[in-house]
C-alpha cells in the first residue's frame, strides 16, 4: 500500500485526538455549571466503571492490532485474514464483559440508571476498529468520519441537558455517540478488506499475543480507573470526582497533542523494525523526541500559569479547588509524553511490550500505594500526586529498557533550552494575569504572547529543530511567490 506521510498523518490524528477530547472540553463550561461538581463527579465515577469493563472488552487489540496489521499492510489477503481473526477476539471478549456488566447491575444499589446506559459504551467497544486504520496509517479515514457525530452530540447536549436532573441524558449522549463513531468506521471497510472463511480463522496465536499487550495496558489503566474509585470510597463528597474529573480535561487535552506523534508513528516504527532499518530508526527516535519535549515543556509552564484565571470563568463558581489541581497536575503533560513515546516509538515496535510490562506494573503498585495514604488525608490533591509519583516511576524505567536507542543523556540535552524560554513565558503569563480573575480575553492574551515569547527564546537560545522549522517555513513561503 502507499506510504503515507508522517506530518499529515500527525496533524490528521491529532485533529481526532484533539476532537475526541474537545467535545467535552466545548461542553464543559456549560455542563459544569448545569450538572454541579457533585453531578460532575457522578458521570466521573460511573464513567469510570465501565471504562474497566471496556479494558477487558478490548483486551491489548488497540495496540497489538495496529502493529500487527502494519506488519502486513503490503499483503491484502494476509491482511484480511489478520482483521478478522483480531476482531473476533475482541467481539468474544465484549460478549463476556456484557454477561459481567449485567450481573454487576443487578446487584448495584447505587447509579443503576447510569449504569443501564453506559451499556451502550460497553457494545460500542466490540465494533472499535479504529486500530485497523491506525495500522495502516489512514487517519484521514477516522477524522472524517467522527467529525459530524461529535458535533452532533454537541448540539444534543446544549438542547437536551438543561438541569442537574440531566445528568442520565449527558451519560447517553456520549454512549450513543461512541457507539455511533465505531459503527461509521465499518462502512469503508469492504475497500480494503476481503470476507473470509469464518472456520479457517486462526485465532489462537493472536489471542496470545492480545494477552501480551493487554497486561501493561490492563495495569496503566486500572489506575487511572483506580483513583476514581477511590476518591468515592475515602471521600464524602462526590465533588471530590468532579474537581479530578475537571482538571484531568485539561491535562489530557494538552498531552494528547504531543502524543498523536506517537500513534502515528508507532506503526511506521513497528514497519522499519521488520525491515531492519535501524539507522532510520535511531534518526526518527531523536526527531520525535526533540519534537515532543520542545512541545511539551511549554505547556507544563503554560498550564500553571494561567490556572487561575482560566478555572473561574470555564468552569464556574465552586471549581476553585481544581486551579491547585491543575497547577500540580501540569508536569504531567510531560511525564505521560515521554512514557508514551518510549513505549509507542521503540518498546512495542521493537516486540518489548512483554518486558515493558514490568514498568507499568511498578507504575501501578506505586499509585496504588500513594493514594492509600494520600487519598483519606488530602482527597483530589493526593490522587494526583499519587499519579504523578506512578507515572514518573514508569517513566524512569521505560529510559532504562530503551536506553540502546534513547539514552537518557539524549532527553536531558534537549531540556536546558526548552526550560529557561518556558520560564521566560511563565514569568510574562504571571504578571499579565496579576489583579486578574476569571477573564476569558486575558486567557488568551496569556497563551498568545506566552507562545510567542517561547518561541523568540528559543530562536534567540538557536534551537536547532525551531530554526529548522522556521526555514521549512520560510522556504514554503518563498516558492508560493
Amino acid at each position: 500500500m502507499k506510504t503515507q506521510s508522517i506530518k499529515k498523518n500527525y496533524i490528521l490524528n491529532t485533529a481526532y485526538q484533539v476532537l475526541t477530547l474537545i467535545t467535552p472540553l466545548i461542553t464543559a463550561p456549560y455542563i459544569s455549571r448545569i450538572l454541579g461538581p457533585e453531578r460532575v463527579g457522578i458521570y466521573s465515577y460511573t464513567a469510570s466503571v465501565v471504562a474497566f469493563f471496556t479494558m477487558f472488552a478490548v483486551l491489548g487489540t488497540t495496540t497489538y492490532g495496529q502493529r500487527a496489521i502494519a506488519q502486513c499492510r503490503d499483503d491484502r489477503e494476509k491482511r484480511s485474514r489478520t482483521f478478522w481473526e483480531i476482531e473476533a477476539i475482541s467481539i468474544i471478549s465484549t460478549i463476556i464483559c456484557i454477561v459481567a456488566w449485567i450481573a454487576l447491575i443487578l446487584v448495584s444499589t447505587d447509579y443503576k440508571l447510569y449504569f443501564i446506559i453506559l451499556s451502550v459504551e460497553l457494545l460500542a467497544a466490540g465494533f472499535d476498529i479504529i486500530w485497523y486504520y491506525s495500522g495502516l496509517e489512514r487517519f484521514d479515514a477516522i477524522v472524517a468520519r467522527n467529525v459530524a457525530i461529535k458535533f452532533s452530540s454537541v448540539l444534543l447536549l446544549f438542547v437536551l441537558v438543561k438541569n442537574e436532573n440531566d445528568l442520565w441524558k449527558y451519560i447517553a449522549i456520549l454512549s450513543v455517540s461512541k457507539f455511533a463513531g465505531n459503527i461509521s468506521m465499518w462502512f469503508p471497510l469492504r475497500k480494503t478488506v476481503d470476507r473470509v472463511d469464518l472456520q479457517a480463522l486462526k485465532i489462537g496465536p493472536h489471542f496470545k499475543q492480545t494477552l501480551v499487550y493487554f497486561i501493561p495496558t490492563a495495569a496503566a489503566s486500572i489506575y487511572s480507573y483506580l483513583d476514581k474509585v477511590m476518591l468515592e470510597m475515602f471521600t464524602d463528597t462526590t465533588a471530590e470526582n468532579g474537581f479530578y474529573e475537571q482538571a484531568n480535561k485539561i491535562i489530557k487535552l494538552c498531552y494528547t497533542v504531543t502524543i498523536s506523534l506517537n500513534t502515528v508513528m508507532s506503526a511506521r516504527m513497528s514497519y522499519l523494525f521488520s525491515a531492519e532499518r535501524f539507522d532510520e530508526i535511531r534518526e526518527k527516535l531523536e526527531n520525535a523526541l526533540a519534537f515532543m519535549v520542545t512541545l511539551s515543556i511549554p505547556m507544563v509552564f503554560g498550564i500553571a500559569g494561567i490556572a487561575n484565571n482560566f478555572v473561574p470563568w470555564f468552569f464556574g463558581d465552586g471549581y476553585d479547588k481544581v486551579i491547585i489541581l491543575l497547577v500540580i497536575e501540569s508536569s504531567l503533560v510531560l511525564i505521560l509524553s515521554m512514557h508514551n513515546f518510549l513505549s509507542a516509538q521503540y518498546l512495542i515496535p521493537s516486540g518489548q511490550r512483554v518486558r515493558s510490562t514490568t514498568g507499568v506494573i511498578v507504575g501501578a503498585v506505586t499509585n496504588f500505594v500513594f493514594n492509600l495514604i494520600l487519598i483519606p488525608k488530602f482527597q483530589s490533591v493526593g490522587a494526583i500526586v499519587a499519579t504523578l509519583i506512578g507515572e514518573s516511576s514508569i517513566c524512569i524505567c521505560y529510559f532504562y529498557m530503551s536506553k540502546e536507542y534513547v539514552p537518557i543523556s539524549m532527553f536531558l540535552r534537549y531540556l536546558p533550552k526548552q526550560i529557561v524560554s518556558a520560564a521566560a513565558m511563565l514569568v510574562i503569563v504571571l504578571l499579565i494575569g496579576q489583579g486578574h480573575s476569571g477573564s476569558i480575553l486575558i486567557t488568551i492574551i496569556q497563551i498568545a504572547v506566552g507562545a510567542a515569547v517561547y518561541g523568540v527564546a528559543l530562536l534567540l537560545l538557536r534551537e536547532k529543530l525551531v530554526i529548522s522549522m522556521l526555514k521549512q517555513m520560510l522556504g514554503k513561503l518563498k516558492r508560493l511567490h
